[in-house]
């Protein structure tokens, strides 16, 4: 049988082409396939994104298909291995994650979590969720989909942020725990987080690169039952419990910016029952929050990104606090209000992890026994709160040790 790869032509020369640029009569046979099948099921798979598309050297034939079409080949065919990150799996909507796409990463990660498990086959329940972006529906259909088929039962949280899914995961105790979103991407970026049965985030290295290694094929289908399916609430829940952080505060006038809105209000209700005034705009840039502070005579700002994690403070004059200067601030105030001991200088060092991931994050809270670890991108895990990220809390905890002095923020991070 003759090779795709001795035998690949141009995009331009393809579209020119009626038949087959890699001879009469060749057998096209997908990725994970035993059988053979048509020219005209192969260019069809093609056209509508079919995942194992983007590893099959046959790609190369795209017979008359629109040049739109093939742009997006060209631009996928290098992408199946760039869609593991450290932190989850990311890529663009629909040139790369797309509806089956999700399903197909959904049933690898099933079975993976099934042969690492010392009940293979056994029941699972599988936390699912979603993030505010346009493209996150459609794709939670896949995702869905994917959970029911291999017979796992599906808790659907719905559209909640990612701390929202974090404080729901403590509360449910999955088996497995699948979150779409584009973490701090633009909204043209969407993907996958996913964590154990402890919370604990997959990573790379780590489970993220054992699943790198399979998504070259199609997934084996891990049962023939298709799973339940329970949406389940809790924001009243979550809402209860982050107010309870917002108290002790003195009164503060604070420019707050977000570009997902529904965080942005869920930000501006936290305040409300506090002494303190906010101006919020919505926005990811930082220019439009220093002018905000300016404006507004602001005595601090924030800039909350899409994550609803990663945090930017602000002083007075609208300039930024470095995540060093941000740390120290927080310790003065656990100082005053938890009776937490001075940090050593080593302490101090591990509390700032410059470039850790989230899981080396975790790992360090626990190993150091340190109050909270922050790292350069402007996400803070506390202790006190099992490990949760979550930048409204980040914003409580930052509020309280402001409080505690009449200064102004600039003062404290001089």
């Amino acid at each position: 049988m003759k090779t795709a790869v001795s035998l690949m032509k141009s995009s331009e020369d393809i579209v020119a082409s009626r038949t087959s640029p890699l001879g009469d009569g060749f057998a096209f046979r997908c990725p994970g396939e035993s059988q053979t099948v048509p020219r005209s099921l192969h260019l069809a798979r093609l056209a509508s994104g079919f995942p194992a598309c983007q590893s099959c050297d046959f790609r190369v034939d795209t017979g008359g298909l629109p040049p739109h079409v093939i742009r997006q080949l060209r631009i996928a065919e290098s992408t199946v291995e760039e869609l593991i990150q450290p932190e989850g799996i990311r890529g663009r909507y629909l040139n790369q994650i797309s509806r089956a796409s999700v399903a197909s990463i959904t049933g690898h990660v099933l079975n993976l979590v099934d042969e690492l498990s010392t009940k293979p086959g056994a029941q699972m329940r599988v936390l699912c969720g979603m993030d505010s972006r346009p493209s996150s529906p459609e794709l939670s259909l896949g995702l869905v989909q994917a959970v029911r088929q291999s017979g796992c039962d599906v808790l659907d949280a719905g559209m909640v942020s990612r701390p929202q899914f974090d404080f729901l995961s403590k509360t449910v105790h999955p088996d497995l725990g699948i979150y779409l979103t584009g973490g701090a991407h633009p909204e043209t970026v969407n993907g996958l987080d996913l964590f154990d049965h402890n919370g604990m985030p997959w990573s790379d290295p780590g489970l993220l690169a054992n699943l790198r290694t399979r998504l070259d094929r199609l997934p084996a289908r891990r049962s023939r039952r298709s799973g339940e399916y329970r949406p389940i609430g809790f924001q009243d829940d979550y809402e209860r419990w982050l107010q309870e952080e917002f108290h002790a505060l003195r009164p503060l006038r604070i420019a707050l910016g977000c570009p997902d809105p529904h965080w942005g209000e869920l930000a501006e209700r936290m305040l409300i029952e506090t002494p303190c005034t906010s101006h919020l705009t919505q926005t990811d840039d930082p220019i439009r929050v220093r002018e905000t502070i300016r404006q507004r005579h602001a005595d601090l700002g924030f800039l909350i990104q899409r994550d609803g994690r990663t945090c930017q403070i602000f002083d007075e004059t609208g300039e930024p606090i470095g995540m060093e200067k941000w740390v120290r601030l927080l310790i003065q105030g656990l100082n005053s209000t938890e009776s937490v001991a001075v940090p050593s200088e080593r302490s101090l060092n591990a509390m700032l992890q410059i470039n850790g991931t989230e899981s080396e994050c975790l790992k360090t809270l626990v190993s150091e026994r340190v109050p909270f670890v922050a790292d350069s991108r402007g996400r803070i895990w506390f202790a006190s709160n099992g490990g949760h990220c979550d930048a409204l809390l980040a914003i409580a905890r930052t509020l309280q040790s402001i409080s505690l002095t009449s200064q102004r923020v600039s003062a404290w991070s001089d």
